[in-house]
């Protein structure tokens, strides 16, 4: 591990929903709106802990030995990708999102089961909400109305994601994008 990063634990959520999720990119970006700087299908996930952006080494060794005890209770389960949002709101939006359903409860569980074990390793979480991010616009400034966008697939179901590990990614900020690698995988 280099002396510093970026840290944050997230799920994958496997090659059938991230195709369909990016043909929802496509058709998003056929339809118009506002410039938006699009993830790429395989840097998508969903954030469960952001751990900081200047994290030292020992820090994510701790975040590394606390995913054991954070799964240790959590059983394999799945989850629906479904619908599409906005943060803070589609009509003043800055981030276009893929929401996750999870009617048995067992994503927040796991959730809060990592913010407890990783506690005083990075910021608190503020109010979890559970998705995968699109796209960002590109003007950090200002907000656009999305939510002529968002309405044909807001009930949209990108398919389901079969839970079975949580990962600990380092992210390297590039012109290209983020760039992603996995440093400890954690079964369920």
């Amino acid at each position: 591990m280099q002396e510093t990063g970026r840290y944050f634990v997230a799920i994958d959520p496997g090659p059938g929903v991230l195709g369909a999720l990016g043909e929802a990119q496509e058709e998003l970006r056929e339809s118009g709106g506002p410039p938006i700087r699009w993830t790429r299908p395989e840097a998508m996930h969903l954030t469960l802990k952001f751990l900081g952006g200047n994290v030292a080494r020992s820090a994510a060794e701790g975040a590394v030995a606390a995913m054991g005890p954070a799964l240790a209770g959590s059983a394999p389960f799945e989850l629906e990708v479904r619908g599409l949002g906005a943060f803070p709101s589609p009509k003043r939006a800055r981030v276009l999102w893929a929401g996750a359903e999870d009617p048995s409860g067992a994503l927040s569980a796991l959730q809060s089961s990592i913010e407890s074990e990783t506690a005083g390793l990075g910021p608190p979480t503020r109010e979890f909400h559970a998705h995968v991010t699109l796209g960002r616009l590109r003007d950090r400034r200002g907000r656009a109305d999305l939510s002529g966008l968002i309405e044909p697939m807001a009930e949209r179901s990108f398919g389901t994601v079969d839970v079975r590990e949580a990962v600990l990614y380092r992210s390297e900020l590039t012109p290209q994008g983020p760039r992603y690698e996995a440093v400890a995988r954690e079964p369920l």
